[in-house]
């Protein structure tokens, strides 16, 4: 069964004639840039004719990021500690949202944030704060906030968390716990006239291979140990613009291990620049990244040697106005080095926005390329059960290609209606690692692990993004794609969804009381499985994860919450073997309080 059948039966002739398109033409890159610029280009062009077109508004157009699969089994929780980029700033009670999933699904893409548009005005609760969290299929949490204002151009803010499940799930006869633990702390300051932030997160994730397949008869006296383990570090450092030609400069040094033998350093720099020139503004950006993963493994049929990428672009990029069709255009360049491989490329880059119907309706068409270097630290983020050892490569969309309408359909709800086509180059799938069918002597050697399989491709996405507000009280978000990916020499798309749908919504029922909730699909998807030098596929269901949260705010120093997790009790995972915990409650008390 090829993936994605229905998908590909009601997109083929607009993949199969933009494929042509692009594939066709001698410069791919330059062709479709010229056609498609030049239709934009005479749009614009027929606007500045136009005698009456100052009333239509010009809004920046978000370009929606091209899609890639992304799968966690970490929790989310409201403070992901792990972000560097993210500022520790104080939190108001209402905006709380405790985000544990019961599949642990992320970015596929990410639902909508409900619109910030202005609310109605709350109480203010005191920003530092400890939560303890308790509940069903012995799940356990706590979370702390701690800010503190030295002076005024002096702040230091700390973050904890720190949650669990270890309750067993039906069918499954190894233990299925986890663990998530993160730290982070921040000192804002100013600068020479500018705003520098330091910060600190460190990061344990504990669980356990469990997915071993029932066919496997394991004997739990020979290997008892099925976990594994992960430890992040960043350090992190932003340097702010104080006016002048230099914008910023962000750096960050990580590191990271597993209990396997994979250690992995990355440190990266991106300064930012803006010029002028013939009163015109440039942006130039750059960034330079060195990475170093380390395998000292023990098992011989890992023999990945280390890994050494330096990476380095460097882009400029410029703003135009053609009457109403504003124009951002510029490339940039990149230069891969790792060991005997090493990559120069050029990516052009061109941004184009129309305002149609005065600010109820914006076009905007895209075009550009990007790298993403892969690393041990974000794959294991994305599947935390990949085996150890794995092969890195840089991955390259050679060209990408988003076409769409924005707007707003009055002042509460806004819109977006896009189409995305890519080419890339070694995007990573991810497969089941392949298994003798016995018992093996590490933990990931059960037929309960993945790999990757790197192949190049194309890729059509459909997307619809809607939010707005029912009611003062009210705001909802929903987000849909469809996705065709087609591999060019792999039969299926490994583990890629036929589509994803998902909302969030915020409902204040009074003064004290936040009802929230979210719910996220996954369409079905294709998994292969190598068993004895046999070959196979399985088809792999979809499923729906909803959930509901309240919070009640009893005082202006506590308030308590209650949390409804997979309230379907759908047993379904992400990955092959490994089911997920059913239906369980929270119960959260919080203390909120000021400090120094």
């Amino acid at each position: 069964m090829k993936n994605n059948k229905m998908i590909r039966s009601l997109t083929p002739a607009i993949h199969d004639k933009l494929t042509e398109f692009v594939t066709s033409a001698p410069n791919k890159a330059s062709v479709l840039l010229l056609w498609l610029g030049l239709t934009f280009l005479s749009i614009g062009l027929r606007a500045q004719n136009t005698a009456d077109s100052t009333a239509v508004s010009t809004e920046v157009v978000d370009i929606v990021k091209s899609y890639t699969p992304s799968i966690n089994l970490r929790p989310k929780s409201k403070w992901n500690l792990s972000d560097s980029e993210r500022e520790l700033t104080p939190r108001p009670e209402f905006n709380y949202s405790h985000e544990v999933l019961g599949f642990y699904p992320t970015d596929l893409p990410a639902v909508l944030s409900a619109t910030n548009l202005e609310k109605q005005e709350t109480k203010k609760y005191l920003s530092n704060y400890i939560r303890v969290m308790m509940g069903t299929r012995a799940s356990a949490g706590v979370e702390g906030f701690l800010a503190h204002e030295i002076n005024r151009d002096n702040y230091l803010s700390a973050a904890l968390e720190h949650q669990q499940i270890n309750g067993p799930i039906d069918g499954v006869a190894l233990p299925a716990d986890w663990a998530e633990t993160g730290l982070r702390t921040q000192w804002r300051s100013k600068l020479m006239d500018r705003t520098a932030t330091l910060g600190l997160s460190l990061r344990r994730s504990a669980l356990q291979w469990y997915g071993v397949p029932d066919t496997l008869n394991h004997d739990t006296g020979l290997l008892s140990d099925f976990g594994q383990i992960y430890h992040r570090g960043t350090l992190s450092h932003r340097l702010g613009s104080n006016g002048g030609w230099f914008s910023g400069l962000d750096s960050e040094l990580s590191l990271f291990t597993d209990q396997f033998g994979v250690t992995e350093w990355n440190f990266s720099s991106a300064p930012r620049v803006e010029l002028l020139w013939d009163k015109r503004q440039i942006s130039i950006d750059g960034r330079f990244s060195l990475l170093s993963t380390k395998f000292s493994l023990d098992d011989d049929l890992i023999t990945t040697e280390d890994y050494t990428a330096v990476n380095a672009d460097l882009g400029a990029q410029a703003d135009l106005a053609l009457g109403d069709l504003k124009v951002n255009f510029g490339a940039s360049v990149w230069a891969h080095n790792a060991g005997e491989e090493s990559t120069l490329r050029l990516f052009p880059k061109l941004r184009l926005n129309y305002p149609i119907l005065m600010g109820i309706l914006n076009a905007y068409f895209d075009f550009d390329g990007q790298y993403n270097q892969y690393q041990t630290s974000t794959l294991t983020q994305n599947h935390a059960f990949l085996a150890p050892g794995q092969r890195l490569k840089p991955n390259i969309d050679r060209q990408i290609v988003r076409l769409g309408f924005n707007g707003a359909l009055n002042d509460l709800w806004q819109y977006s209606l896009g189409l995305e086509y890519r080419n890339f180059d070694d995007q990573a799938y991810f497969t089941r690692r392949p298994w003798s069918g016995q018992q093996g002597t590490f933990a990931y050697d059960n037929g309960n692990s993945y790999t990757i399989f790197y192949d190049d491709g194309s890729e059509l996405k459909y997307s619809a993004k809607i939010n707005g507000r029912l009611s003062e009280r009210w705001d909802i978000a929903l987000d849909a794609a469809v996705i065709d990916n087609r591999p060019a020499n792999g039969d299926e798309a490994w583990n890629i969804p036929a589509f994803s749908f998902g909302g969030s919504g915020s409902y204040h029922i009074n003064d004290q009381l936040l009802l929230t909730g979210r719910f996220v699909s996954y369409g079905s998807r294709v998994d292969q499985l190598n068993l004895a030098d046999a070959v196979s596929t399985q088809n792999v269901d979809g499923f729906i994860d909803a959930q509901l949260h309240f919070n009640y705010a009893i005082t202006k120093n506590f308030s308590a919450s209650l949390s409804g997790i997979n309230l379907l009790n759908q047993s379904n995972g992400l990955w092959v073997n490994y089911p997920v915990q059913g239906l369980r409650v929270n119960l959260g008390l919080q203390y909120n309080f000021a400090a120094f």
